[in-house]
């Protein structure tokens, strides 16, 4: 077999052999994957073998013309798993495939469109696709095919929906295969389950375990149910079968319904606490298919148990213990976790019986989490009240009494409860007691200073016990307490009190610990007194009677420690007994304390200690003493009061800690409650030397802010002259005075003479004049006689005017400085001197000598020469400017020089050109006659604070130009100033705005053409209109062959500026010689009345036609209108009268011709394709 265009060649061979009459069909193929194109030929050939003979080899060959090769790209699906139509769908998720395979030559893409379209409308649901890669195949290698996968979630769906799409086939190009669309319908059935809750199960204990299956469909369902666990097979927990409804035993569930499937579970009496087992219950729907599995989680639970402890040590067994009344007991209980279970246990402690004031108190009322065997201490503490007599039977005080007292903890977890019980044995007590029955009142500031510091209080003595009824007598001693019972042996932080700083039973406590006097209390005297007659410190009592006495505490003051330092005294006495009559029973001794404090006083005394003597503004230093007369070491803030021109620092603005006199008894001096202060003081160079000056010092008490002390530092200074002028230099500007009309002016001048001694000075003031030729300068005013040489008095620290009264000259000039000295002298000692300069404002004076109006036409240029010369005082660097009105924003002007100076009195011509617009600018016109102003200006451009233009006008309205912008457009200080008055020339300028390209005339038939024109000038004009004819033949013997007549009654017209006229001429040829194509000349002219504007004229061809019309025909297919052809019915028939005429070309014979008649020119404004294909437009001659 050969595949060739033209000769072919071979592409596959075979070997077949024929039986007689048989016959053989032989597969050959070719590969075309490397060919593309048509016109082929595919050649099949028998060659028989040579052992063979043919006897007719004509039909050893057929051939196959005219194949084509083309790159086919397609695919087909041969199988899927899609629902079929009719078919019910679970709401669910689905899952399927479609089997496709490459059914063209070149691999491809494949991925399903498919989507699910409610019938009831709405929106539609896409599935899901996968994309698979297609690869050919071949006779001999058929293409493999492929599974496209495809799901959707229909778990919102419901009802009937239709499944529709195609297959899309992507290569280099893309194609569809088309899936036969099917109604599926989603049915409700759909089902929940709940797993039981996960359960704690004692040992040995059973429970049941309900899962709950629930349909929320909206039809019935079947199911299969199934359990399973991980219970150890040799000791199951779940007591059920596994397969609990089989296939052939399904769970009926009706459609909104549950049911409960129950589970059975018992955990062994020998599981170990958390030990668990997981069951899992599984459902099939047998409808849907669907599969719902649930867990839940049974745990061995533990037993919860304790015991509680306790040890008291008493001689009656472990459960009883003594009780103190009025001292509190504590007493400890163990408890042990006796459970199998980790457990918390809340702890109740309480007395089995009502006992009124008793405090009871359990730190712990909830434990910790305690593991099995483990044991926590219990701590309860036990307070009974104090003995009182009589006893109150209901407090349980009594030494006949016994109270039980119970404690349990119960397991948080459940359980029983564990208890226990403590019998508690009140001891029998026997004790003093002392109660101070006044209040003693503190010493105020005012006690202090009236000497009330005496102090007496009463107290009682009670022998109180619970013994019951008892006759014995007890002898009682008061006594002060030992200072070894008062203060420590040695000093604790933050306090200097030991035993060394008791005595008698007192202690003072200073406010202020440090620094304080360690025998303060020694200065006190505490005295303890009874009303037994038998012994002022000593009283006989029974048990339940009462004992009075009194404390006495009294103040010694000294002459030189009169106050009782601040802070708290206390004096401890206690009452004894030998108790010898008490035996078997707790004996107590009784202490009292009566405290009182001492108020602070807070006081301090400055003095000064001398005046300090040194410079003016140099540094001076003096001393105030600050005294601390209070009654405690005191913090104190000092100041000062400011003192005007003076510079005050004080060498401390505290003092902080400073003993009184009280503190340092018996063991400092007179100077140990002082403190200097240095004050240091810089006077002005002013300050006064005939005085003596204070700097007021003050002391605050830095607690409370109040003043305490105040006095002065004294100073005084050594004498000092001097003086100041100010300013020291300066620069005067005199102006021309306005009532002159020269530049001679006249300025007074203010110069201020500051005394910067200390003493009143009279100074020798003087005048130094180096330009006295230009101005004149003197301390007398203008009209008196010139005075140089002057006094004044000045006070110290004081300022004093000087007044100068100066007058500028004529010859004076502004470009050049004046000087003068003032000096101030004392005793022939020049103290200082003040430098003048004196200007002369300038006077800028340009004189303009120029022409001062001109006339110039639109768009021209005028040149005038401008004379500039310098009348004022300086010389001046110029610019020659010129500014436009507002609204001339086109004009323009140029000189030939900038930047040049011009000194006093000289002369400079510069040559100024000035532009203007064109005649019409935009949509402006130049009007002719207008007088524009324009201003020539001679700036001074080395001025530094340029002033113009100050303004400019901005739509109207005068805005302020900005400094720096100034500079920018030439700003500077006009020096001189001309108006310069400019005319414009009227223009004649008369446009036709309408007019012919040609003048077409058809012989014997006249033709009116219009003429429009339109004054553009800048004036109105008069003017006549002129025309003639001009015959290209240039034959004399036939002049005006072509006739012109106009419609003006007259050729004389008058237009304003912008006015338009219109002419109409009617143009005719009435000769009988003419010939097609002759040609003229029509020549309008515009001639103004005023001789010296120029004649315009335009020109316009005049041609000789057959045929010509200026009229418009517009031809409807749907009507004939006025068109309708006469003599002819044809609704498609329209019929138009064109003039025409024949005549013959130049030179060609006059025998009669032949025409044809054809359309030309545009066709009607609508789109040509619009009319029928069959329609058609003829012409014809009538």
């Amino acid at each position: 077999m050969s595949l060739s265009r033209l000769t072919g060649s071979s592409l596959t061979s075979g070997t077949a052999t024929i039986t007689p009459g048989g016959q053989v069909n032989s597969v050959m193929y070719w590969d075309a994957s490397s060919l593309s194109g048509t016109g082929y030929e595919i050649t099949a050939s028998w060659d028989p073998s040579s052992s063979s003979s043919d006897s007719d080899s004509s039909n050893n060959q057929m051939s196959l013309s005219g194949v084509s090769v083309a790159e086919v790209e397609s695919a087909s699906d041969i199988a899927d798993s899609l629902p079929s139509d009719g078919s019910s769908l679970a709401r669910a998720l689905w899952e399927g495939a479609i089997t496709v395979v490459n059914t063209g030559n070149q691999p491809v893409d494949v991925t399903a469109q498919l989507t699910l379209t409610p019938s009831l409308g709405g929106s539609s649901v896409p599935l899901s696709s996968s994309t698979e890669q297609l690869l050919p195949g071949s006779l001999a290698d058929p293409p493999t095919p492929a599974n496209i996968t495809i799901s959707f979630d229909g778990s919102s769906l419901e009802g009937d929906y239709t499944l529709s799409g195609s297959l899309l086939v992507s290569g280099s190009t893309q194609g569809s295969v088309t899936i036969d669309s099917r109604i599926v319908s989603f049915v409700a059935l759909r089902a929940s389950l709940i797993p039981a809750n996960n359960r704690n199960v004692d040992p040995g204990s059973q429970a049941i375990l309900n899962f709950i299956l629930q349909n929320s469909g909206t039809v019935e369902d079947n199911f299969t149910v199934t359990q399973s666990n991980n219970s150890d097979p040799a000791n199951y927990w779940v007591n059920i079968t596994d397969q609990i409804h089989d296939s052939n035993n399904l769970l009926n569930v009706g459609a909104q319904q549950t049911h409960a499937i129950q589970i059975p579970v018992e955990v062994p009496a020998d599981a170990a606490n958390g030990d668990a087992v997981i069951v899992t219950v599984t459902i099939q729907s047998d409808t849907a298919g669907y599969v719902l599995s649930a867990s839940t989680m049974v745990m061995a639970g533990g037993t919860f148990s304790a015991e509680i402890f306790q040890n008291h040590s008493h001689s009656m067994g472990e459960n009883f213990a003594n009780i103190t009344p009025g001292s509190p007991r504590t007493l400890q209980y163990t408890l042990m976790n006796t459970g199998t279970a980790p457990a918390q246990y809340q702890i109740d402690v309480g007395a089995t019986e009502s006992v009124p004031y008793w405090i009871i108190d359990s730190p712990v009322t909830i434990t910790d989490v305690m593991l099995p065997n483990e044991t926590r201490t219990l701590p309860v503490t036990i307070t009974t009240p104090e003995l009182e007599m009589p006893l109150n039977p209901s407090w349980k005080v009594s030494s006949i009494e016994r109270v039980d007292l119970m404690i349990q903890a119960i397991p948080l977890q459940g359980g029983v409860p564990a208890v226990n019980q403590t019998t508690l044995m009140i001891d029998s007590v026997v004790e003093l007691d002392i109660s101070i029955t006044s209040e003693i009142d503190d010493i105020s500031v005012n006690d202090i200073m009236g000497g009330n510091t005496d102090r007496f209080v009463g107290f009682e003595v009670t022998i109180v016990h619970n013994l019951g009824s008892n006759n014995t007598l007890a002898q009682v001693s008061l006594s002060a307490m030992p200072c070894t019972s008062l203060a420590p042996t040695t000093a604790a932080s933050g306090s200097p009190w030991t035993q060394s700083t008791c005595s008698n039973g007192k202690v003072f406590l200073q406010d202020t610990p440090a620094g304080s006097s360690l025998i303060e209390n020694s200065r006190w005297t505490a005295t303890v007194q009874t009303s037994s007659s038998s012994s002022a410190s000593t009283l006989e009592l029974l048990p339940g009677e009462t004992g009075y006495g009194m404390v006495g505490l009294s103040f010694g003051p000294t002459p030189d420690f009169q106050y009782p330092s601040a802070g708290h005294l206390n004096f401890s006495f206690m009452a004894t007994s030998s108790w010898a009559a008490f035996s078997g029973a707790i004996s107590r001794n009784a202490t009292a304390t009566v405290s009182m404090s001492i108020a602070e006083i807070w006081s301090a005394e400055l003095t000064s200690s001398g005046a300090a003597n040194g410079d003016p503004g140099t540094a001076i230093s003096s001393e105030v003493v600050l005294e601390n007369t209070g009654n405690d070491p005191a913090n104190f803030t000092i100041g000062y009061v400011p003192k005007p021109g003076w510079t005050i620092t004080l060498g401390s603005t505290a003092a902080n800690l400073v003993p009184s006199m009280t503190n340092l008894y018996n063991d400092g001096t007179s100077t140990q409650n002082q403190r200097p202060i240095t004050v240091t003081a810089t006077p002005p160079a002013s300050a006064r030397a005939d005085e003596t000056h204070q700097v007021w010092v003050y002391a605050n008490s830095t607690e409370t802010g109040e003043l305490l002390a105040y006095a002065p530092a004294l100073f005084t200074l050594t004498e000092v002259i001097s003086a100041e002028l100010y300013p020291p230099s300066s620069t005067a500007v005199i102006t021309p005075s306005p009532s002159l009309e020269s530049r001679v002016g006249q300025k007074t001048l203010i110069a201020l003479l500051n005394n910067t001694g200390n003493k009143n000075i009279t100074y020798n003031l003087s005048l130094d004049n180096l330009d006295a030729d230009k101005i004149r300068v003197c301390f007398s005013e203008e009209m008196q006689p010139c005075v140089t040489e002057s006094t004044l008095l000045v006070p110290a620290g004081s300022q004093g005017i000087v007044r100068i009264y100066s007058t500028a000259g004529e010859d004076s000039r502004a470009d050049e400085d004046q000087t003068f000295f003032l000096n101030a002298s004392h005793d022939g000692h020049l103290m200082s001197t003040s430098e003048w300069k004196v200007q002369v404002a300038p006077d800028h004076a340009i004189l303009f000598i120029s022409t001062t109006e001109v006339s110039v036409a639109p768009g021209n240029t005028v040149d005038l020469e401008v004379v500039l010369r310098n009348d004022g005082n300086l010389m001046e660097t110029l610019n020659l400017t010129v500014t436009f009105p507002e609204g001339m924003t086109n004009w323009s002007y140029q000189v030939n020089e900038s930047g040049f100076s011009l000194d006093q009195y000289e002369s400079r011509t510069v040559l100024l050109s000035i532009t203007l617009p064109p005649l019409r600018d935009g949509d402006q016109i130049l009007v002719a006659d207008v007088i524009h102003n324009l201003t020539m200006r001679a700036v001074n451009i080395t001025d530094p604070f340029p002033t113009w233009p100050a303004t400019r006008m901005v739509d109207g309205v005068a805005q302020p130009v900005p400094l720096s912008e100034r500079v920018a457009i030439g700003g500077g200080v006009p020096a001189g100033t001309s108006t310069l008055k400019v005319k414009v020339l009227p223009v004649f300028d008369v446009e036709l705005t309408k007019s012919p390209q040609r003048i077409a005339i058809v012989p014997g038939v006249d033709r009116s053409i219009e003429f429009e024109m339109e004054n553009k000038g800048n004036a109105p004009i008069n003017l006549t209109i002129q025309w003639e004819t001009i015959d290209m033949e240039q034959d004399d013997s036939k002049p005006d062959r072509f006739e012109v007549r106009n419609s003006l009654g007259s050729t004389n017209l008058y237009l304003q500026v912008g006015q338009t006229s219109s002419i109409s001429f009617e143009f005719g040829m009435t000769h009988n010689d003419t010939i097609m194509g002759e040609q003229g000349t029509f020549i309008l002219k515009r001639v103004p009345d005023e001789a010296a504007m120029e004649t315009q004229q335009n020109s316009f061809p005049i041609t000789v036609v057959r045929a010509q019309t200026d009229d418009t025909y517009t031809l409807s297919a749907d009507a004939a209108g006025q068109y309708q052809c006469e003599n002819n019915d044809d609704p498609n028939c329209r019929q138009i009268e064109i003039p025409w005429v024949d005549i013959n070309y130049r030179d060609s014979s006059f025998d009669p011709r032949s025409y044809t008649l054809a359309m030309n020119g545009d066709r009607d404004p609508y789109d040509a394709i619009a009319d029928p294909q069959n329609d058609s437009w003829t012409q014809q001659l009538p």
